[in-house]
């Protein structure tokens, strides 16, 4: 994935943060122009990540250098043209979904291996080695659209990131971008579930809250399992949870099913009404409460 490569290769260099930060900015501006290869400045994917212009700069570099970016310089007036690249051995440029037949822009050369820095290539650079690679690349575009792997996975990516922003809303999307995109890489067939039962609920108005907090608290109960701290049993889920009750006067912890009249909130014990302490009780002893592990 795109983010662990990143921490990998930046890690040394006490730069994963800014690394990061530039790398889903890009992700970002392409996910809102529905397009790739995309045109910006280092002014504009430094708003959306919070870095300096120069600081952009020199995680552009880095991001060419890793793998994961192409950057071509046409003018010294004009925007760069940036190409986010999918992970395969080819590393082909993630699919154009609006102008798929965008082969113009020429990216700058990968460097798999990473080198002692230097600065940016110049203008004159970018363009001579765009013209000596332009046939190279324009056969590296024919390939990728022979890697229905690598090109599906790069349009489901972009699917889901324009799902999310659809869903949950542009506010959450510009503060929690970053969380949602290593979602969509690492378990994009989970966050495809939770988009779709998030999107069902907030149709049928069963959202007390907000779509981003019912989103998140259904992918934590798609992940966490629940465990008895009375009889040990373990659940994949607290839908059969039961509300649990406490005696004042005896302590005894229960749930109306094993209440003293089996429906009510009535200490089996010494028969006194008991208070409501969880949502949580186990439906398997009656008497413990589920904790998350």
């Amino acid at each position: 994935m795109a983010l662990r490569k990143i921490r990998e290769a930046l890690d040394a260099e006490k730069a994963v943060a800014s690394g990061i930060g530039v790398y889903v900015a890009l992700t970002e501006i392409a996910s809102d122009e529905q397009k790739n290869p995309f045109e910006t400045t280092h002014l504009y994917i430094g708003s959306k990540s919070g870095f300096s212009p120069r600081t952009v700069q020199e995680r552009i570099q880095d991001l060419v250098e890793i793998g994961v970016l192409d950057c071509f310089v046409p003018d010294r007036r004009a925007p760069a043209t940036y190409t986010l690249l999918s992970l395969s051995l080819d590393k082909q440029p993630l699919p154009d979904v609006v102008n798929s037949s965008h082969h113009d822009q020429q990216p700058l050369p990968d460097v798999v291996q990473r080198a002692k820095k230097g600065p940016l290539p110049s203008v004159e650079e970018s363009i001579e080695k765009s013209k000596k690679n332009k046939a190279k690349n324009r056969n590296s575009a024919d390939l990728a659209s022979d890697s229905p792997k690598a090109t599906s996975e790069a349009q489901r990516l972009i699917y889901l990131l324009d799902l999310c922003k659809n869903v949950l809303g542009d506010d959450e999307m510009k503060k929690y971008h970053a969380r949602w995109l290593a979602r969509a890489e690492d378990d994009p067939d989970k966050l495809d579930t939770v988009l779709g039962e998030t999107r069902r609920a907030k149709s049928a108005g069963e959202i007390t809250t907000v779509p981003a907090r019912y989103a998140e608290d259904f992918w934590k109960r798609m992940t966490t399992h629940f465990k008895c701290d009375g009889c040990g049993t373990v659940f994949d889920d607290d839908t059969d949870a039961m509300s649990l009750y406490e005696c004042g006067d005896c302590g005894t912890q229960f749930t109306r099913e094993t209440s003293a009249d089996g429906c009510s909130n009535r200490c089996p014990g010494c028969y006194k009404f008991g208070a409501k302490v969880s949502d949580r009780g186990c439906p398997e002893c009656g008497d413990g409460e589920l904790e998350c592990i």
